[in-house]
């Protein structure tokens, strides 16, 4: 199935959708999302694994290289959701929300 196909029932999406086994490399790319930024992954160095995260219009967010795990057998991507100023959420609304992807590919030890 494809993305789109998940999702043609709902009547409201995910404000993050997290992939795994994403396998695309410079000849193969992620699909554009209506209503949510362009894909942000990082590719696998072979022919499985690779991650990336699709995150809603509706939010900021920054990736943070910072946090990567730098693990061999493994792909990670890191993001923080910023805080929107405007909101009137008072539960943990000063607070980023960050969000790991991982995969670790089945042969490695880690």
């Amino acid at each position: 199935k494809s993305i789109g196909d998940i999702f043609q029932n709902c009547d409201k999406f995910p404000d993050v959708l997290a992939i795994t086994e994403t396998k695309l490399n410079g000849n193969v790319y992620a699909p554009n999302l209506p209503g949510y930024h362009p894909f942000e992954d990082v590719e696998s160095k072979t022919d499985a694994g690779g991650v990336g995260v699709y995150v809603s219009n509706d939010f900021e967010y920054i990736v943070r290289e910072d946090l990567s795990l730098k693990v061999s057998g493994c792909e990670d991507l890191w993001i923080s959701i910023l805080k929107n100023p405007n909101d009137s959420i008072s539960t943990n609304s000063s607070k980023n929300l960050v969000i790991g992807t991982i995969y670790r590919h089945p042969q490695k030890k880690v």
